[in-house]
């Protein structure tokens, strides 16, 4: 008997092993109401040559929950159990925001039922008598996941470049305008250093006052925040104190 069975078929939730590849092994979670049926299950899953299986068994909902509190890499999920089901268990699945492959296995199902709990969410349907497809349908329901998950990840990778993309965007345009209005003023200011210069060859002290104090006035702007200090209008004065020649 497998170990984690009782004898008499009682469940005791603990974990069924099949051999496991140490490359590759995979962490499934088994909901199965029937401890042969669970036996059943490991033993087809034991001989695949490409994966290990780590199966831990659970009977019922209450386990089941319990169960999903850690990491699991597929879910393996008999399609009707006493208070419980597949179609119940992906509905779990859906409100503890998990993103899990399942795979239902089950006996007398129609085909409707399989259609259906494959529009419900399942990643495949296995009637049990046909196991032999177990191992393949597992393997293609993790692939399947990763694949999605990589894909979400690439997209939402995608949607952040463009977001600083635009960010970006926005702070050159900003840097732009900035650079627009900096040249505009150091224009302005060699423009008053002009009239400053041709003021004081007239001796209009005065005027040639003003017109430096609007040039400075000028340049802090285009500096404000790149020095701890700047010339402020009014801190270079032409003559006396007073500004007088």
């Amino acid at each position: 008997m497998t170990p984690g069975l009782e004898a008499g078929g009682a469940v005791v939730g603990a974990e069924l092993r099949a051999a496991a590849l140490p490359e590759r092994v995979l962490r499934v979670l088994l909901l199965e109401d029937c401890a042969d049926d669970a036996e059943l299950i490991v033993a087809v899953l034991r001989p695949d040559a490409e994966v290990g299986y780590d199966v831990t068994h659970v009977p019922d909902e209450s386990a089941f929950r319990r169960a999903l509190l850690r990491r699991w890499d597929v879910v393996l999920a008999d399609y009707r159990l006493p208070a419980f089901s597949a179609p119940a268990a992906l509905r779990v699945l859906s409100e503890m925001t998990l993103t899990l492959p399942c795979v239902v296995v089950s006996g007398a199902v129609g085909d409707e039922a399989a259609a259906a709990v494959i529009r419900a969410g399942a990643a495949d349907f296995v009637a049990k008598d046909k196991l032999w497809r177990l191992p393949t349908a597992v393997r293609h329901a993790v692939d399947g996941a990763r694949e999605r998950e990589l894909r979400a990840a690439a997209e939402q990778s995608l949607r952040d470049s463009r977001h600083r993309a635009e960010l970006l965007d926005v702070q050159i345009g900003e840097l732009a305008k900035r650079r627009a209005g900096a040249v505009e003023l150091n224009d302005r200011a060699l423009q008053r250093l002009v009239v400053a210069q041709a003021a004081l060859s007239l001796g209009d002290t005065a005027t040639a006052q003003a017109a430096i104090d609007d040039a400075l006035t000028g340049v802090q702007q285009v500096i404000s925040g790149l020095m701890p200090q700047t010339l402020t209008a009014g801190s270079f004065r032409l003559g006396g104190r007073d500004g007088t020649g």
